[in-house]
């Protein structure tokens, strides 16, 4: 297994910095050579620079000479090393966004990527289309602007949120927020002791009121708690009002 120093002051890898008139960056990891050329060509068709790795190994290899990319999109059965502990060393590496891309329908096997590791999960056989979208939707979120990350947030004593660099500070102690994370509680922040609706954050977050989503912001909703809440069976900072949303007092 490769070993990486995280990003921070003294950086081992170099982070890649997209502006605004270069391509994003899509890292494609599968060992399926079809489906990685496919979608490589597809992607390339609308403008995104694309990198293929055949396995956990050889992403990491990639990143290590080339700096991390916008975005990630792994599967899950691969040989020596699987999606999941793929997606353990990339968050060891930098913050940016991830896409399981698996033919793994299971809902506790979805759950579980979103909860630990990714932003979105996308069912094998693909869709590009719906691929297309989910990836132009995480890309958005992640780097949507928002007034509050100007500067950084102090909620109490014991939490800090400094939404610039994705990080709460929890109990004195640095967490790394995804970008989706980050995004849920910079929108609580700016309404904060107000019921953001379930509808609202969809919106905000996705780029849509389908309630068929809330499976997905919940996921998110339980992963933020368990980063920062003392105790996330009963939270503290963000709490549900149930039927309608969530609230930061």
């Amino acid at each position: 297994m490769i070993s990486m120093q995280p990003l921070g002051r003294e950086m081992v890898i170099e982070q890649g910095v997209s502006t605004p008139q270069s391509p994003k960056r899509i890292l494609l990891v599968d060992d399926e050579s079809a489906i990685c050329n496919f979608l490589k060509l597809q992607l390339r068709s609308h403008d995104f620079d694309v990198q293929t790795a055949s396995s956990g190994v050889e992403a990491l290899e990639i990143i290590t000479q080339e700096g991390v990319p916008d975005i990630a999109i792994v599967d899950i059965v691969m040989p020596e090393m699987n999606g999941f502990e793929l997606a353990a060393q990339l968050q060891t590496v930098g913050n940016f966004p991830i896409i399981f891309l698996s033919a793994l329908s299971a809902t506790n096997t979805k759950v579980e990527g979103i909860t630990r590791y990714a932003e979105d999960y996308v069912v094998k056989p693909v869709v590009f289309d719906e691929l297309l979208a989910r990836i132009r939707r995480v890309l958005l979120s992640s780097t949507a602007s928002h007034p509050i990350y100007a500067s950084e947030v102090s909620i109490d004593d014991d939490l800090r949120i400094n939404v610039a660099q994705k990080l709460a500070i929890v109990r004195g102690e640095p967490v790394k927020l995804t970008p989706t994370e980050t995004r849920l509680f910079s929108i609580l922040c700016s309404h904060r002791g107000r019921v953001v609706s379930s509808e609202k954050l969809l919106s905000e977050l996705w780029q849509t009121d389908n309630m068929d989503r809330l499976e997905a912001l919940y996921v998110h909703v339980v992963r933020l708690r368990n980063k920062i809440e003392e105790d996330p069976k009963k939270p503290k900072y963000i709490t549900s009002v149930w039927g309608v949303g969530y609230m930061l007092p």
